[in-house]
């Protein structure tokens, strides 16, 4: 994943689209920052593994672009920033399903869905859909 990113932005600046380069970058900075704070920790906050996932899958829109459409569902019931969860539970789930599900069917693309629920008082998170 580091070097699939870093060879983007590297393309990025080599066709001078500095503007995309650096928004690349930043995404990137900030998904590094947040898995560096997060694996420190035994359980975080279900929102912060949720914008994890996002940034994960918004470098990845980047890189796939109209080929690779995400969706995020959270039961309304779900207070993200009470429930705690282990670090990266959710992104290796879309990293595969990315990598297995959509990245095999480049010419049609898919769209990675994660639904979060509430169920017998624990979180259900389904396996994400391609």
């Amino acid at each position: 994943f580091i070097f699939n990113t870093l060879n983007n932005v590297q393309s990025l600046f080599n066709a001078n689209d500095k503007l995309a380069a650096n928004e690349y970058l930043r995404i990137f900075a900030d998904l590094i920052r947040q898995n560096m704070h997060n694996v420190s920790k035994e359980l975080i906050p279900l929102q912060r593994e949720i914008v994890l996932v996002m940034n994960y899958l918004m470098l990845e829109k980047l890189r796939f672009e109209d080929k690779l459409n995400y969706v995020i569902n959270v039961d309304e019931d779900i207070d993200p920033s009470e429930f705690m969860v282990p670090p990266l539970l959710i992104q290796p789930l879309v990293e595969n399903s990315i990598k297995h599900g959509i990245l095999p069917m480049k010419e049609r693309g898919g769209t990675v869905i994660i639904n979060v629920e509430e169920r017998d008082n624990a979180i259900l998170v389904r396996e994400p859909v391609y």
